[in-house]
This record gives C-alpha cells, structure tokens and sequence, in this order.
C-alpha cells in the first residue's frame, strides 16, 4: 500500500529527504532550532506529500507560521499528527494520548 498509494520506495524516500533538506537549508523564513536534519521529522512530510519535496516543504513552511502564530494555543501540545484537509490547506492537532 505505500508503495502505491504514497510513491514510498527507497528511491523516492533518499531522493526526496535529499531534495528537501536541500530546499530547506536555502530558506531564510525558517527558524534555528527547526529540525531540518531530523529525517523522521522530515518524512512526517514527504509521506503527507507523497514524496514530493517542494510540496513537503510548503506544508513545512505553513506548519511553521501556524506554530508561531498559534504558540499560545500550542504551547503544551505535541503535534503528533498533521493531516491535510483536501483543498483547504489547513492542518489540526491531535491531543496526544497518554
């Protein structure tokens, strides 16, 4: 099923954390301690974006102005989830079980 459904092959998941990651390090919007390096982090994106790096890095740089626009709302939430309404570009948390 990721193999179909999100283009999910080793190919597309070192190109696509390789491409990123270069995208990232050339955008002056994004904060020091953002974990650009961090490839779980990262692939949370790629999968949402079914592997395609500029939009990971879109849904990234939209992820980011929420947070800091919302960082009183989030302060002691964990984003554990992010999902994409379709069309809509609007993402929610999930409050995080314990």
């Amino acid at each position: 099923m990721a193999l179909k459904e999100l283009r999910e092959t080793p190919k597309n998941v070192l190109i696509g954390l390789k491409q990123l990651k270069y995208l990232l390090e050339n955008e002056t919007n994004i904060p020091k301690d953002m974990p650009k390096n961090n490839e779980r982090w990262l692939m949370n994106f790629l999968r949402l974006c079914k592997f395609y790096p500029e939009s990971a890095k879109e849904k990234i740089l939209r992820h980011l102005e929420l947070k800091k626009k919302f960082s009183n709302f989030l302060k002691n939430s964990q984003i554990i989830d992010l999902k994409d309404f379709k069309g809509k570009n609007f993402f929610y948390v999930l409050k995080q079980e314990d």
